[in-house]
């Protein structure tokens, strides 16, 4: 009776075990296929002093070729990476386009010392490349490949010390010009791969057009600030100094009135107005007024707008000369007198 039951449970252990795994939602399975025949590193060049001295800037020329492109996102699928001999990966970057493209990786020249990146051309002689830098296009691992094999989904380049081709010197003005043209290059030879037009012809030669200045400033959004040259269309704000406005010029025709004056304006302001520091603003319009007065007395005199202008603005300019009347308040005083002579001579010709 006991092995009966014993049996009874042995099975419904078996069928509750069997409930628990059918009940576990199944891994998805994660495989890609590997690129097509002739995928790879095509180029690969390092430039010294892009953005800043000393600095530098590894460009990656590769062309993952599929005659289907994977529904994974290149970003999820491929990454480049430098490797140190003896340290191992120092840095690294998804890429962010399948078919012909390229990827860049940039360094500071701090970052590059902390890494122990230096620029290598001469360094070392053409049979002795085991302390070079290698450069690498792989699949990821172990999503969405579940292996990786040299050749098969990775590709590595030596990046060899003697090679100028590879290691390209330049200054702050002559590196941004020669990257504009390496990035022409590559998106020109995108297009004679892929069919989709990334050049434009214009009466500078060919440029980016807005599909190509995407593709580069995705991958190296700085590109546009210092290599305008390769790009059709730029849009930017031309740099304006904002002006700075001084009294330095009202500063020294004050410095201009007599002591004499001064004090007396100062007493004549602080009996009017019950503080002192009047005086300049009582003289301002004292002179003002008197200037405008003989104005008026002259041409009701002649009834002619020039000896008017002739007696009485120097009369006003002398308050300016003085430091007594603001140069702005002189010119608000001119504009007036202008306007009403102007108003005067149009009335007396329509009467």
């Amino acid at each position: 009776m006991i092995t009966h039951l014993e049996h009874h449970f042995n099975i419904f252990y078996v069928l509750v075990a069997l409930l628990v795994l059918a009940a576990i939602p199944a891994s998805p399975v994660h495989a890609i296929a590997p690129p097509d025949t002739g995928w790879g590193i095509k180029s690969y060049t390092v430039y010294r002093n892009y953005i800043a001295a000393d600095d530098l800037l590894f460009v990656l020329e590769y062309d993952l070729k599929y005659a289907s492109n994977p529904s994974e996102a290149p970003s999820d699928a491929f990454n480049a990476y430098i490797t140190k001999p003896g340290t191992g990966i120092i840095a690294s970057r998804n890429v962010d386009y399948y078919d012909y493209a390229f990827t860049a990786l940039y360094f500071t020249s701090a970052d590059a010392t902390a890494l122990g990146i230096s620029w290598e051309h001469g360094s070392s002689t053409p049979t002795d490349y085991t302390d070079d830098l290698e450069i690498t296009l792989e699949g990821k691992f172990p999503i969405p490949f579940s292996t990786v094999t040299a050749g098969v989904n990775s590709h590595t380049k030596t990046l060899k010390a003697d090679n100028s081709s590879v290691w390209v010197d330049g200054t702050l003005t002559t590196t941004p010009i020669l990257v504009g043209s390496k990035f022409l290059a590559i998106m020109e030879e995108a297009e004679r791969q892929t069919g989709t037009s990334f050049i434009t012809p214009t009466d500078k030669g060919k440029l980016l057009n807005t599909a190509g200045t995407d593709v580069v400033i995705n991958i190296l959004s700085v590109a546009r600030v210092k290599s305008p040259g390769a790009f059709a269309y730029v849009s930017a704000l031309p740099a304006i100094e904002e002006a700075t406005f001084g009294r330095s010029g009202q500063t020294a025709l004050e410095n201009n009135t007599p002591t004499g004056l001064s004090n007396s304006l100062d007493t004549l302001g602080t009996t009017i107005f019950g503080s002192s520091g009047k005086g300049m603003l009582i003289g301002g319009i004292g002179f003002i007024l008197v200037g405008i007065s003989v104005l008026g007395m002259v041409f009701n005199v002649t009834q002619a707008v020039t000896p008017s202008m002739v007696l009485g603005i120097p009369l006003i300019m002398s308050g300016v000369i003085l430091g007594v009347i603001p140069m702005a308040m002189a010119f608000l005083v001119f504009f007036f007198v202008l306007l009403l002579f102007g108003l005067t001579f149009l009335m007396s010709r329509l009467s």
